[in-house]
């Protein structure tokens, strides 16, 4: 059997190095031959010596870098799904450039796609490091994101255990898919998606469409890097905007949502926010985190009705 392990990255060479390094501390599943594949989302490719620097530490295993010049996260993902199926995997894995891979990764999402027979595999983001200087409201605010991100796993947990099959949307944060499935079926993601952010979840969706089974598990987490940068209210509040106006600016370009209900979700926000600016003193930072998330949600409804969007992509965090 042989796997990718793909990697996308645009401008984050220390973020770059750290996952490398991580890969290279993962158990490889027996009988199975690995290969690492990657593509930079820019004109070239400049990350020439953190590859050279990591190779050793990526136990011989072969290790492909190309470029993806169109900006755009869904071409550098179908880029890397192109280097796995030229050279005939049997697998392909996903996650962040700004993540880290647990020990036991690898091992546990082929062992949940096999007992399974699942096309597709996920599993959480969790927290685990906090940076250096975080203080004050920059270190409310990662607490915030430590324990949101816990509750989101067990939550998925708890769904998966009732529901089953096909009942966890899986990102590629932390993916594995059956590239059987997507050569049988020409599955891929959606570069109409251009610079916005949801073409995983679109994926998602094509695959259960085509028949696919989704699966998730707990025990193969990865961990997100979590720059000073991203510890303010402004970029909680901007990624919020960013990310589900681009969402479900989806939903309206594929025909799956009514463009009066973008405003209905967005008016819909209001009582949340209120909820979670009441539960501020007692939730070391989740419902601040929250309320400035929820926010920017509510203006990027409006901002999906009235076809206006930023580019969360073209700036670069953690760099």
């Amino acid at each position: 059997m042989k796997i990718c392990i793909g990697t996308i990255t645009r401008n984050r060479p220390d973020m770059l190095r750290a996952l490398l390094a991580s890969y290279g501390r993962m158990r490889i599943p027996d009988g199975v031959e690995i290969f690492y594949a990657i593509a930079e989302n820019n004109p070239e490719v400049t990350i020439h010596a953190v590859v050279e620097e990591m190779r050793p530490a990526l136990g011989g295993h072969r290790l492909l870098v190309e470029a993806e010049p169109r900006r755009g996260i869904p071409f550098a993902r179908n880029h890397v799904l192109d280097m796995a199926l030229a050279e005939g995997a049997d697998y392909l894995t996903f996650v962040d450039d700004d993540e880290q891979v647990d020990a036991d990764w690898l091992v546990n999402l082929l062992r949940m796609a096999r007992e399974g027979d699942y096309d597709l595999v996920g599993a959480p983001v969790l927290i685990r490091d906090m940076p250096a200087g975080a203080s004050g409201l920059a270190a409310i605010l990662w607490r915030g994101m430590v324990r949101r991100n816990a509750h989101v796993a067990k939550k998925a947990r708890r769904r998966f255990a009732k529901k089953g099959p096909n009942s966890i949307n899986v990102s590629t944060a932390n993916w594995l898919g059956r590239l059987e499935f997507f050569r049988r079926t020409g599955l891929r993601f959606d570069d109409g998606i251009g610079q916005g952010s949801g073409s995983d979840r679109r994926l998602y969706k094509d695959l259960v469409a085509k028949g696919g089974k989704a699966g998730w598990t707990i025990d193969a987490p990865v961990y997100d890097t979590v720059p000073l940068s991203r510890l303010t209210l402004s970029y909680q509040f901007k990624r919020g905007r960013e990310h589900t106006a681009y969402l479900f600016a989806d939903s309206d370009r594929t025909g799956s949502m009514p463009r009066i209900m973008l405003l209905a979700k967005a008016l819909g926000r209001i009582p949340r926010i209120l909820a979670s600016v009441v539960a501020i003193p007692f939730t070391s930072g989740e419902s601040l985190l929250m309320a400035s998330r929820l926010a920017g949600d509510m203006v990027g409804f409006i901002d999906a009705y009235r076809g206006v969007f930023g580019s969360h992509y073209a700036n670069v965090t953690g760099q």
